[in-house]
């Protein structure tokens, strides 16, 4: 199971995991023809209280007998199947006490109310849900068959991880059951009062489970499912399960699972959740689920998902996307201190900011480097081999190695062990540039500098030229590297990197500034322009999103914010006459653009200024809602709560790039 943010502003993450067999989703046991053993789980619960009860039967236990670890159930019962004989199991069950016998259990409890963040158990009137496997019995087994049976009210409609085997109505209860064969933490039950829609694609069956006023969106839903299904079978390999559910949630997640995701209903409607986002959501049926994740040795399936979902769209998507995307991660990257980043072997989950950064920016960044390195059809050739040699196992970083070098006949032993295995981003830099005429044409020397331990590093190099551009790599195995470009015709400029295409730390002043600098500031000072009661209260009640806690220092005046962000904030008059007495340059954004404004600019000395400026106190509070899902952005402006003009700022210099006279 693993619980992503989405939209970014949602809560923790969590790993993934999960397989198949050939029968059903879920993981086949490792090992001969043995199936694996079953827990038999029979639960009851009342949508209108919570109080739940959970009968289990666990067929050949294996070691110690965990029970459920959870302060909300309580065992009522635990004895040997055939003798009915109790066994005292307040400290689990010991391996003498069970013998392997079958092993009847019974407990009861109340469901908790949801929390924030998220946890992995609640209930609520609309909707409950219950995840992971703590709530159930474990053993030592690490592949089990897990026969599972919901009894509710007849209004209330369940969705589980794993093929559904029956589902009826009967004495005013709905009874449904299903069938998963994998880890008892991958497991998922979803309960509330939904209206299920499907549809037969191929021999699977593709579902929705909206809440009515919803329903409308089970179409596009369905189509897009059937869709990334397809394309995703035809570069990693056969779809592994018989169905694929979508799931509304009550409550600010995402969280994924073999075969089924469970969305917020806050963002169901959002074009980019029926897009990128699904698209994540139904490639991890095969990254993360088909192969399981090795966590000892880091979680890669994370990155390799945002790569070849998220990230192709972009590259499909044209007009620069892709590069943004990049930018993105890098900027997020270079948000990090230096010594708050860890190596890619050390990431298990999302759950904050940074490790987000690192576990899907970073690692999606070493994919496209490996693809630039290996050629496009070793590395197609290589994501076929990993899910053929992986599938209904566990896979880590070596098993991915192991995978692309096969598929290349190269050793990528280098590549691997510094870009998995090192923490932090080589910083990269011109030294120097001269350039020669000759009596056979232009001769361009330049020099890169590298930060320290060296890096093995293919650096993309552009040099735009009066006949056009010239790409070249210049490889780098130490502090510099030096190469000579004899050219054709007059070079114009040299630019290093410019496509971001490197998992480096991104120079001062090459990068313009967004909105997310504002909480990467050290420290934010801000200026009240306007003398108007609530103005401050109202900056931090509609940046909190954004912010993520950062203080403001609310000053009369400005004062020498060097090292941090100052913030601008008022009515559209006295902003834009603070500004002009801080800035000596034109502002880049109109006041009379939309109701609010909000953007960021760097001065000649390289501070950060923000400014929020609106036409009242009200159209501040109206507009600012969703600010925190423009975080990328250096300039946003807002009408009646909607966005009407947004972008990033264009660089006109850059440190890595060098003009000719």
């Amino acid at each position: 199971m693993t619980l992503r943010p989405r939209l970014r502003p949602v809560a923790l993450a969590v790993g993934l995991l999960l397989g198949l067999s050939a029968a059903h989703p879920g993981l086949a046991q490792s090992g001969g023809d043995t199936p694996p053993p079953v827990l038999s789980v029979d639960m009851t619960i009342d949508t209108a209280t919570g109080d739940v009860t959970i009968a289990a039967r666990m067929e050949r236990p294996a070691g110690a007998v965990r029970l459920p670890a959870v302060d909300w159930l309580s065992a009522e019962r635990v004895g040997i199947e055939a003798t009915h004989a109790a066994l005292d199991a307040a400290d689990g069950i010991a391996p003498s006490d069970h013998a392997g016998r079958t092993l009847d259990m019974r407990f009861t409890g109340v469901l908790p109310r949801p929390s924030e963040p998220p946890g992995r158990v609640a209930w609520s009137a609309e909707a409950s849900y219950l995840v992971g496997g703590r709530w159930l019995p474990a053993d030592g087994t690490p592949v089990r068959e897990y026969e599972i049976a919901v009894t509710v009210d007849a209004g209330q409609r369940v969705a589980a991880t794993g093929s559904l085997l029956s589902d009826g109505v009967e004495a005013g209860k709905r009874r449904t059951a299903f069938r998963f064969t994998g880890r008892g933490g991958d497991l998922g039950v979803f309960i509330g009062a939904y209206t299920v829609q499907e549809t037969a694609h191929r021999d699977l069956t593709l579902r929705t489970y909206f809440a009515e006023r919803e329903s409308a969106l089970s179409a596009r839903y369905l189509g897009a499912v059937a869709g990334y299904i397809d394309r995703y079978e035809a570069v990693v390999g056969p779809y592994p399960y018989d169905s694929f559910a979508v799931v509304s949630a009550p409550i600010p997640v995402g969280l994924g699972f073999a075969g089924l995701t469970y969305v917020s209903e806050a963002i169901l409607a959002h074009p980019y959740m029926q897009g990128r986002s699904l698209a994540h959501e139904v490639l991890h049926s095969w990254w993360g689920n088909a192969v399981g994740v090795d966590y000892a040795s880091g979680n890669w399936a994370e990155g390799l998902t945002t790569f070849q979902a998220d990230y192709a769209l972009a590259e499909e998507q044209g007009g620069g996307a892709a590069r943004d995307m990049r930018i993105g991660w890098l900027r997020d990257l270079a948000a990090l201190p230096e010594g708050a980043m860890q190596p890619l072997t050390a990431f298990r989950s999302a759950s904050h900011a940074g490790d987000q950064s690192q576990g899907y920016g970073k690692a999606a960044l070493v994919f496209h480097m490996l693809r630039d390195d290996i050629g496009r059809d070793a590395f197609g050739a290589g994501i076929r081999r990993l899910y053929a040699d992986n599938r209904a196992g566990i896979a880590g970083w070596r098993d991915l190695q192991a995978a692309f070098e096969a598929a290349s006949g190269r050793a990528l032993g280098a590549f691997f062990d510094q870009w998995i295995g090192r923490p932090g981003l080589p910083r990269v830099e011109i030294g120097d540039v001269a350039l020669t005429d000759r009596a056979d044409g232009p001769e361009l020397r330049l020099l890169l500098r590298q930060s320290q331990p060296a890096y093995r590093l293919r650096v993309p190099v552009v040099i735009e030229t009066v006949s056009g551009p010239v790409a070249e790599v210049v490889e780098m195995t130490g502090a510099t590297a030096a190469a000579r470009f004899r050219l054709s015709s007059r070079p114009l400029s040299v630019a290093v990197d410019p496509g971001f295409d490197l998992a480096r730390r991104p120079l001062e002043g090459e990068l313009a500034p967004i909105l997310r600098s504002i909480r990467g500031a050290g420290a934010i000072t801000g200026i009240a322009a306007s003398q108007v009661d609530g103005v401050p209260q109202a900056i931090e009640d509609t940046l909190g999103g954004l912010l993520r806690g950062h203080a403001i220092d609310w000053r009369e005046r400005d004062s020498d914010n060097r090292d941090g962000v100052t913030l601008v904030a008022g009515l559209t008059g006295d902003v834009m006459r603070r500004r002009a007495d801080l800035l000596a340059t034109e502002s880049p954004v109109s006041p009379a653009s939309g109701s609010t404004r909000v953007w960021v600019e760097r001065d000649a000395e390289g501070r950060i200024w923000a400014f929020v400026s609106a036409d009242s106190l009200g159209d501040l509070r109206t507009d600012l809602r969703a600010l925190r899902y423009y975080a990328g952005e250096s300039y946003v402006v807002f009408e009646g709560g909607r966005k009407t003009e947004s972008g990033v700022w264009p660089t006109s210099t850059s440190p890595m790039r060098v003009v000719f006279e």
